[in-house]
C-alpha cells in the first residue's frame, strides 16, 4: 500500500518590486515539488516565508514589524517555521539569526536549498543560506502563479537589483 504524503501549507508575504513576486512564485514552484500548498493566512501555515527588499528602510521596518505578527503565531504553535528570504534576508543575515522567532535566512540565490533547510530545522535549529552565485538564473523552474486575476505575469530579464525601485 503506498502512503500518501500529507500537504504542507505555506503562506508567503512579498515585499519590493516585481523581481520579488516572479521571486517568490520561484519559491512557491520549489515547495510544491516538496509537497507544499499555497495557503492565504498564517494560522493555516505550516511554513511562513516573507520574501524582502533592502533597497529602502521603510520597507524593513514594515518586515521587522510583520515578524513581530509571526512571533505572536509561533507562541501559539512553536512548530511553525519562519524564513526570511531574498535581499534583506542576505544583507542583515546575522540580526534576522539573532531574532527568535526566524528559522530560515535565505539569501536570493539559495531558494532550491529551501527543501533542505525546512528539513534541517525541523531536525536541530536556525539554518542560513545566502551564498551569491554568479550562474543561478532559476531559469529552468515555471513559477507558480500566485495572483489569481490571471491578468498578469513577470518574465525575468534580470537577476538582482539595480537599486532603481520604481
Amino acid at each position: 500500500m503506498t502512503e500518501i504524503k500529507k500537504h504542507s501549507k505555506v503562506f508567503i508575504e512579498t515585499y519590493g518590486c516585481q523581481m520579488n513576486v516572479s521571486d517568490s512564485e520561484v519559491v512557491l514552484a520549489i515547495l510544491r515539488k516538496e509537497n507544499y500548498e499555497l495557503c492565504s493566512s498564517i494560522e493555516e501555515a505550516d511554513l511562513v516565508l516573507i520574501n524582502t527588499c533592502a533597497i529602502r528602510d521603510n520597507a524593513e521596518q514594515r518586515i521587522l514589524g510583520r515578524l513581530d505578527v509571526f512571533r505572536l503565531e509561533k507562541k501559539k504553535r512553536p512548530e511553525l517555521i519562519v524564513g526570511v528570504l531574498g535581499c534583506m534576508a542576505e544583507r542583515l543575515k546575522e540580526t534576522l539569526l539573532d531574532n527568535a522567532v526566524v528559522n530560515i535566512v535565505a539569501g536570493p540565490d539559495a531558494y532550491r536549498d529551501l527543501p533542505r533547510l525546512i528539513e534541517a530545522v525541523k531536525v536541530d535549529s536556525k539554518q542560513i543560506n545566502t551564498a551569491l552565485s554568479h550562474e543561478e538564473t532559476y531559469g529552468d523552474i515555471s513559477p507558480v502563479r500566485m495572483d489569481r486575476n490571471g491578468v498578469s505575469a513577470f518574465i525575468s530579464i534580470m537577476r538582482g537589483c539595480n537599486n532603481v525601485c520604481s
